[in-house]
C-alpha cells in the first residue's frame, strides 16, 4: 500500500520518499504526493529526482508513477506540477458545486463528467434551457462567494455508512464523502480545495443534446479567467476595427456583415458577367469538345460554365482555372467518353483528382503541370 499523503494535504507540493518497487516502466514508493487517475480526474504530473513523470495509476491500494528513466538512489525527492494540481481541484469542486445545486434547483443528476483540454463537461438527465444555466451559473457563484468551507469524512465500509449522498456509493470500504455544506454531499476520491472561494469563478458557456441527457460546458478558476483575458483582448480588438464599444460592437458587426453580404452579391454579379463574356469568346461550335481556359475562376463557380455551355450546346466540356489551378471534365452521359478513366493519368502528371463516367475534376501544385494534364486531355479527345 502506498501512503496517500495528497488525502492528508492537498497543499503539499514536494517531498521526501523511498522507493520500494521497480516495475518495468514505473516505480512504486512508500508514499507518495501524486493523485492517480480516477473519479473523473486526471493524474498529476511532476518530477521524482529532476525526472519526469508521465503517469499515475492505483491498482489494489498500489500507487505506480510510470517514467522513461529511473532515479539511481532509493531515497528520492517528489515534486508535482502545482499548476495542474490547481487547475484539478478548482475543475473538480467545480463540478461538485454544479452537481449539488442542479439536484437541488431542477431534481437532475449527473450522469457523466470529464476534465477535457479545452472545456469541462457534465452530463445532466433533464432539460436544461439557456434560461435555467444562467440561473444554475448565478448560484453556483454565490456558492464561491459564500467561501464555505468543505468537509471530508472517511468510512471504512459501508456498514458505518449514514451519509445524505447525491448518489449511490459504488464502493464498499474506504469511502471517502465529500461534503460542502448546504451544497453537495458525494462520495469522492479526487482532489479539492478546502473552501469554495478557492475555485475563484465558474463560467456556464452553452448546453447540448447528447444522447438523451443535457451536456453542459464549463471552466472554473484560472480557466475561466484565462478564456475571459482572451476573449477581452478579442472584444478590444475588434473594438478599434469597428470604432466601437462594448454596447455597439454588436450593431457595428451586423452592418458590417451586411455591406459586406452587398459587396459579394455585386462581385458575383460582375464576376458571371466576365465568365459569361469569356465562354462566348472561348466557344468554338463547330468542335466536337469545348475547351475553356479562365485566368480567374473560383472552383464554386466552375459548375456555373457547365450550366452556361449547356444553355448553348450539347458538348463534351473540359474547363481549367489557372487561379485555382483546377481541371474539370463533363458531359451529359450521350457522349462515349469516360472521364474517370481520363482522370486515372493525373497523378502522373502531379495532380490528384477523380471522379464519374460522367463528371471528373482535380487540382495541382502549378499552373504548368495542371495545363500539361488539359493538353493530354485534349489529345485523348481528339483520337
Amino acid at each position: 500500500m502506498t501512503k496517500r499523503l495528497f488525502d492528508e494535504d492537498v497543499y503539499l507540493r514536494t517531498c521526501k520518499a523511498h522507493i520500494i518497487e521497480t516495475t518495468e516502466n514505473a516505480v512504486v514508493l512508500d508514499q507518495t504526493i501524486f493523485f492517480p487517475v480516477g473519479g473523473g480526474q486526471s493524474a498529476d504530473f511532476g518530477y521524482i529526482d529532476g525526472i519526469p513523470v508521465t503517469d499515475v495509476k492505483e491498482k489494489n491500494g498500489v500507487i505506480y508513477h510510470y517514467m522513461d528513466s529511473f532515479p539511481t538512489t532509493k531515497e528520492v525527492t517528489l515534486i508535482i506540477d502545482w499548476d495542474k494540481r490547481l487547475d484539478g481541484m478548482q475543475q473538480h469542486c467545480g463540478e461538485h458545486i454544479l452537481s449539488g445545486i442542479i439536484k437541488e434547483a431542477y431534481d437532475g443528476n449527473n450522469k457523466g463528467f470529464h476534465i477535457g483540454k479545452d472545456f469541462i463537461t457534465i452530463d445532466i438527465d433533464t432539460k436544461i434551457d439557456q434560461e435555467m444555466l444562467i440561473h444554475i451559473e448565478d448560484l453556483a457563484n454565490d456558492v464561491i462567494y459564500q467561501n464555505i468551507e468543505l468537509k471530508f469524512d472517511y468510512v471504512d465500509d459501508d456498514t458505518e455508512f449514514d451519509f445524505p449522498v447525491r448518489k449511490d456509493v459504488t464502493v464498499d470500504e474506504n469511502i471517502r464523502i465529500v461534503t460542502i455544506p448546504n451544497v453537495d454531499c458525494v462520495a469522492c476520491c479526487g482532489t479539492h480545495p478546502h473552501r469554495t472561494g478557492e475555485v475563484g469563478i465558474i463560467k456556464l458557456y452553452k448546453v447540448e443534446k447528447n444522447k438523451g441527457l443535457s451536456r453542459i460546458f464549463f471552466k472554473c478558476g484560472q480557466r475561466a479567467l484565462l478564456d475571459l483575458r482572451r476573449k477581452t483582448d478579442i472584444v478590444k480588438t475588434l473594438n478599434q476595427e469597428f470604432s466601437s464599444d462594448d454596447t455597439s460592437i454588436l450593431e457595428r458587426f451586423y452592418a458590417e456583415k451586411e455591406k459586406n453580404e452587398q459587396l459579394k452579391k455585386s462581385y458575383i454579379e460582375l464576376n458571371r458577367k466576365l465568365i459569361d463574356q469569356t465562354i462566348e469568346e472561348q466557344l468554338k461550335k463547330e468542335k466536337a469538345y469545348q475547351l475553356l481556359i479562365f485566368d480567374y475562376l473560383p472552383s464554386q463557380d466552375m459548375n456555373y460554365v457547365i450550366k452556361k455551355v449547356s444553355e448553348v450546346m450539347n458538348t463534351v466540356l473540359l474547363v481549367y482555372s489557372k487561379s485555382e489551378f483546377k481541371v474539370m471534365l463533363s458531359h451529359d452521359g450521350s457522349f462515349d467518353v469516360k472521364c474517370n478513366e481520363i482522370f486515372k493519368e493525373i497523378k502522373n502528371y502531379g495532380g490528384k483528382g477523380g471522379g464519374s463516367q460522367k463528371v471528373a475534376q482535380g487540382i495541382f501544385e502549378s499552373n504548368e503541370s495542371g495545363m500539361i494534364f488539359v493538353d493530354y486531355i485534349v489529345g485523348v479527345l481528339n483520337d
